[in-house]
């Protein structure tokens, strides 16, 4: 039988002194995979590599904020358990499993070692069969979207400029004929919503959603691949209880999230020199963010996070100082008299949870091997 189409960054290359470098640089493109960017039929197998490169990112992300001397140890072992879990899930299956799983101990460790297709864990520089203008290609679909009510209808109309359409430049040509009807239903649900929000209809943008959904199920029902369950098979009518309970976003609150400013990383200015509004009552966290943005989103690396450190602790001090009248201070951090515990009392009471809206990741599904 001829080998099963991998993941093209399976398996991932066992992380030594040579790679940890990379594996912890800055700005390395992280791997995600997810019904987005995978087949949703006959390729389990990829399902599983996926989900393995998920939870190698997720647990090396933890390892790489660790001692230096205590990175690569921690790596590792993350990678052998990694890899012991998708073999047990191979096993699990009645597909055959990667060959590498067949063998155990070291043997099974020098298998994946040597396959690995980026030992440096350079994924910039892979020959990717998606979309190769990144600002072109659709965000990861969240579909169904949630059935409008009164509950929602402010951020469905609020944060409507975040959420992602898909033009059909970005769509896959073949083999993902579900992702395509589902991000063209939901491209109509947003142009309807459009006309609902000018005075925050609820009760324009439930009818809009229903009717999008007749019409996607009309479609499901005009091809052979696989319908959507909340399609009534009998009648091929939308079973709307079933869609509004299915919805991952119910409340369309997808493109919030709370930031921490309590700490400068990299990620945190990725972040704050991207699109995003603000969503917090804190007077000066605006201010904040300015003085951060302004000087120090030009520059680059270790560089960028040191300007924006340093515009940190003169906005702290310059608002505990001249500018000391025109806040409010619940906290009284300002009265702490030593800049560390000032900081920290900021940190803990002001800076650590700060909401904003944001675009989703933008990704596409990859059409999976011939």
């Amino acid at each position: 039988m001829p080998p099963l189409p991998n993941l093209e960054e399976f398996p991932p290359a066992r992380p030594t002194a040579g790679n940890i470098g990379k594996i912890c640089a800055a700005g390395r493109r992280k791997l995600s995979y997810g019904p987005w960017n995978l087949p949703q039929t006959s390729y389990s197998h990829l399902a599983r590599q996926g989900a393995a490169l998920n939870s190698l990112e997720e647990g090396v992300q933890q390892c790489c904020q660790r001692p230096e001397d205590e990175k690569v140890p921690c790596c590792s072992g993350v990678w052998l358990a990694v890899l012991e879990q998708f073999c047990k899930a191979e096993y699990a299956t009645k597909t055959r499993p990667y060959h590498c799983c067949k063998q155990s101990g070291a043997g099974r460790e020098r298998c994946f070692a040597d396959e690995a297709p980026f030992p440096e864990y350079d994924f910039a520089k892979k020959k990717s069969r998606g979309c190769p203008d990144p600002s072109r290609c659709g965000a990861a679909l969240s579909f169904p979207p949630g059935e409008p009510s009164g509950a929602n209808i402010r951020n469905l109309c609020k944060l409507r400029r975040f959420r992602p359409t898909y033009p059909a430049s970005s769509l896959p040509k073949s083999y993902f004929g579900w992702f395509v009807r589902q991000a063209r239903a939901v491209n109509r649900m947003e142009s309807a919503f459009k006309k609902c929000c000018r005075p925050e209809d609820a009760g324009c943008a439930h009818q809009a959603w229903e009717r999008v959904l007749v019409q996607y199920c009309r479609q499901e029902f005009s091809v052979k691949d696989r319908r959507h369950y909340c399609c009534n098979k009998e009648t091929g009518e939308p079973d709307y209880r079933c869609f509004a309970s299915d919805a991952p976003y119910p409340l369309y609150d997808k493109e919030i999230r709370v930031l921490s400013l309590a700490e400068v990383t990299p990620e945190l200015l990725d972040s704050l020199c991207g699109q995003f509004t603000l969503l917090t009552k804190q007077k000066n966290i605006p201010a904040l963010i300015q003085n951060i943005t302004e000087p120090c989103c030009p520059l680059q690396g270790q560089e960028r996070t040191q300007c924006a450190e340093d515009a940190k602790s003169e906005f702290i001090a310059t608002i505990c100082g001249p500018q000391r009248n025109t806040w409010k201070d619940p906290k009284r951090c300002c009265s702490q008299t030593e800049d560390k515990a000032r900081g920290g009392c900021f940190n803990r009471n002001y800076l650590a949870q700060v909401p904003v809206a944001s675009p989703a990741p933008t990704v596409r599904p990859t059409e999976p091997a011939s």
